[in-house]
């Protein structure tokens, strides 16, 4: 049996009812529940997608979305965290001209480059005080690595790991 088959008898059992045709309701009862176990099973025997899964997009889509993010790289950056404040109910005050790229990490003083992938030279958006929205004044371009290392590690980690390195 089909799924639309399936979907056919139901609908046909409905209408049956809304007419007013007298349908011997342990028959009914019986068919409704088989029709919706075959569809629940149906849809148990597809394997669900990985959390990871992206959805299909064609060739060109993906190749102007690519360049349009290496074009504006600032309005990415932008869309992507006003898409994050509002998932994590965070407030967003900043306009697209806080969000400015410079050429060098100022935490680690590497160069900066845009690109497709993420690697440790890629400018990032860090919240300097997590505990507050993305505002201006709360916000810095800085490397993907700086940012990783911030996230990570607290104040007092980074102090004893500077101590243990001065000290060697």
């Amino acid at each position: 049996m089909e799924i639309n088959e399936a979907r056919k008898i139901l609908k046909q059992q409905r209408q049956r009812r809304r007419r007013g045709g007298v349908v011997d309701e342990v028959l009914g009862a019986k068919a409704r529940s088989v029709t919706q176990r075959y569809l629940l099973e149906k849809q148990a025997a597809k394997p669900e997608p990985s959390p990871r899964a992206k959805r299909p997009q064609s060739p060109r889509n993906t190749a102007s979305c690519k360049r349009w993010q290496r074009q504006y790289p600032e309005k990415r950056m932008f869309s992507s965290a006003k898409t994050r404040a509002k998932a994590n109910n965070l407030t967003f005050s900043l306009a697209l001209a806080h969000i400015i790229i410079p050429s060098h990490c100022p935490v680690l003083g590497i160069e900066l480059v845009w690109s497709d992938k993420r690697t440790d030279n890629t400018p990032s958006l860090d919240r300097m005080d997590n505990s507050r929205g993305y505002e201006p004044g709360n916000v810095s371009v800085i490397s993907w690595k700086a940012n990783r290392m911030k996230s990570h590690y607290s104040l007092e980690e980074f102090k004893r790991l500077v101590e243990w390195l001065e000290k060697h």
